[in-house]
């Protein structure tokens, strides 16, 4: 996965898990940086968009920890 890819979700990320008063300002960080990306890469912001919500919940599954099995009785 690329770096620009992986900041970008976890841009995302961080908004859909701030707390009411950040939610704002996370976004703000995720816009700008979207936007940067869908210009250098000359993709539609949209278009782009679609795709880090395509990735995050793949993306979310793999940097989760699994939990630890029960201990056996």
């Amino acid at each position: 996965m690329s770096h620009e890819l992986e900041a970008l979700l976890e841009a995302f990320h961080a908004v859909t898990e701030a707390p009411a008063r950040d939610v704002a300002a996370c976004d703000a960080i995720y816009q700008a940086r979207l936007e940067a990306v869908s210009i250098r890469l000359k993709i539609d912001k949209v278009v782009l968009h679609r795709m880090v919500l395509k990735k995050h919940l793949p993306w979310l599954r793999a940097n989760t920890k699994p939990t630890s099995p029960p201990p056996k009785a």
